[in-house]
């Protein structure tokens, strides 16, 4: 008698672990491998629409890649997102890198306002670090043990 209840709470904490588990995996499988692989698919399809405005797709290979090769990288298009790209690096870095290093710089000599200025600079962090811990200490001790309890029936330790 003692056996058979022993192996009733082995098999109802492998079920819950399972659950946990299985969450994890149907997670994954949606939001990675699912849309991953649908993304691929796309790259190979072309979409049209008959008269009716019913759209049509159809598989065309890699009519889509040539298309992109042809079309989008002209000589002219080209050379400008080349110039567009190396100017925004240049400015964001030279600019980023003036800003930043002239605001630390501020802070540390403790010029007017600067532990105001180190508490706004670490507040979203702190602030976000605070919720996030909240929200997970709420969901592990309340929400999940009371929903797998009563999926499973059983008492959960919180």
């Amino acid at each position: 008698m003692k056996q058979n209840s022993l192996t009733k709470d082995k098999t109802k904490e492998l079920l819950f672990y399972l659950s946990f588990m299985g969450i994890a995996v149907l997670q994954f499988v949606v939001f990675y491998v699912i849309v991953n692989a649908n993304s691929f698919a796309l790259a190979f399809t072309e979409y049209s629409s008959d008269e009716f405005g019913n759209q049509i797709s159809s598989f065309v290979g890699f009519k889509n890649f040539k298309t992109i090769y042809t079309e989008l990288f002209t000589l002219e298009m080209f050379e400008l997102m080349w110039e567009n790209s190396f100017l925004f690096y240049a400015v964001s870095l030279l600019g980023g890198t003036v800003f930043s290093l002239a605001f630390s710089y501020y802070i540390y000599k403790q010029c007017i306002f600067a532990n105001f200025f180190k508490i706004m600079l670490y507040l979203p962090h702190i602030v976000t670090t605070m919720v996030i811990a909240i929200i997970y200490r709420e969901f592990s001790n309340r929400v999940l043990p009371d929903f797998l309890g009563e999926l499973f029936n059983v008492q959960l330790r919180a």
